[in-house]
């Protein structure tokens, strides 16, 4: 168990999730949406400033766990630069492999793989995804 907990925890998620204190919603964030964990109280409200179809910043406003923030940060990094289908594609796939299992996250930007460790969780799994369905839904507005 200790060496899943490690997993868990791992030094990029750790590192993640104290960078992910100094984020902020962007003020020209036209596209946003807030999630909420009602099992451990996690929140997020994530906002994307979008330049055409291209993801120009993702930022977000975040209280929960260090892996909730640490999957905020990690959001804000594979989101941005990229276009808004490819944005949407990265959400789904990292949520599916979380969800469901596949690897596909880690193929699709390997920065994700270390959150595929949450899998042996499942009740922490909403915790890793919540900016991500925050994020999903903020691209559908």
């Amino acid at each position: 168990m200790t060496d899943d907990l490690d997993a868990l925890y791992d030094a990029a998620i750790v590192a993640r999730a104290k960078e992910a204190r100094r984020s902020r919603v962007p003020e020209a964030a036209a596209h946003r949406a807030k999630c909420v964990n009602e099992l451990c109280g996690d929140r997020v409200e994530v906002g994307l400033v979008l330049e055409g179809e291209r993801v120009t910043e993702v930022g977000f406003k975040a209280r929960g766990c260090a892996l909730s923030l640490a999957a905020a940060q990690a959001l804000k990094e594979a989101l941005e630069g990229r276009s808004r289908a490819e944005a949407a594609e990265l959400v789904a796939r990292f949520r599916a492999a979380l969800e469901t299992g596949p690897d596909e996250a880690s193929s699709a930007a390997p920065e994700l793989a270390p959150f595929l460790a949450v899998r042996r969780f499942p009740s922490r799994v909403r915790c890793a995804t919540l900016a991500w369905e925050a994020a999903d839904a903020a691209l559908d507005t």
